[in-house]
């Protein structure tokens, strides 16, 4: 019985990867805590990464996070070695985490083409069981994590080998990606492109209502509009961005901005639209 490594770029994907194939112990599962769409990759060096979300995330409930993270991140690195008989990539190129960390995996491998893949980036055939329309629908997932346990081992029959041409276009694509130090990669037309942090910032500060209202909310609706096609960043990075728009006073808080939870903000009082949307850093 051949033991099976199944990688995935996400913790959300690797817990829904673990439900698939919880019955089969000769699947195992490993999960990058990273998240790759941020921070310096050349090189990719656990310390700079930690002092850039450090400060990323300062006076934050995340301050901690790439810290408390690190041995897991190791641990996934030490599990996705080519030693293991069956390794499967699972990834979307609509989560700009997922397709990231999967271009850094790629990077790693002695040969790129022995990897097996499974880019679930055109979504999966679902059949409903109370759906009278025996077609299935075609669900497209902006992460691997939205996918229900039984879709995904639905899919093990998808699995190939990437193509000489495929993985050095992956490669290309991720040499290009470090040779630019903006620090934040996002999607476009299916591509990561280097991204000033300011082009999300906007999705925050539309989100902000005039009157009083919960920080965790503004960012439950900027999240929305920012992965409506494709998962371009997580909560963290985009509660960085409200924080920066209180500190240039073009939004107004009150309470504790340690968590979105226990803060309330409003849109300040614009005079000039210019100076709608600032320079975010």
């Amino acid at each position: 019985m051949t033991n099976t490594m199944h990688i995935a770029f996400t913790e959300s994907a690797g817990g829904c990867l673990k439900a698939a194939f919880r019955d089969r112990p000769e699947h195992h599962v490993a999960a990058l805590a990273d998240d790759l769409s941020l921070g310096p990759i050349n090189p990719y060096h656990y310390p700079d990464r930690q002092v850039y979300f450090e400060t990323l995330y300062a006076d934050t409930e995340f301050a901690s996070w790439y810290q408390d993270s690190l041995p897991r991140i190791r641990t996934f690195w030490k599990e996705t070695r080519p030693d293991t008989p069956r390794r499967i990539a699972w990834f979307t190129r609509r989560s700009a985490i997922e397709y990231s960390g999967f271009l850094e995996f790629l990077s790693r491998e002695p040969d790129p083409c022995a990897i097996e893949v499974i880019d679930l980036t055109e979504g999966v055939d679902v059949l409903w069981d109370d759906e009278p329309d025996e077609a299935p629908d075609r669900v497209i997932p902006t992460s691997i994590g939205e996918l229900a346990p039984e879709w995904l081992r639905d899919q093990t029959d998808r699995t190939r080998f990437l193509s000489r041409s495929e993985a050095s276009f992956y490669l290309r694509s991720w040499g290009r990606l470090k040779e630019d130090e903006d620090g934040v990669r996002t999607l476009w037309r299916g591509q990561l492109y280097p991204t000033v942090p300011s082009t999300l910032g906007e999705d925050v500060l539309y989100a902000v209502p005039e009157d009083w209202t919960s920080a965790a909310m503004v960012i439950g609706e900027a999240l929305g509009t920012s992965s409506d096609e494709y998962t371009q960043c997580g909560d963290a990075f985009l509660y960085s961005r409200l924080l920066f728009l209180i500190r240039c006073g073009e939004v107004e808080a009150k309470g504790d901005p340690v968590s979105m939870r226990t803060l309330q903000v409003r849109r300040a009082d614009i005079v000039d639209e210019d100076d709608l949307f600032p320079a975010i850093p």
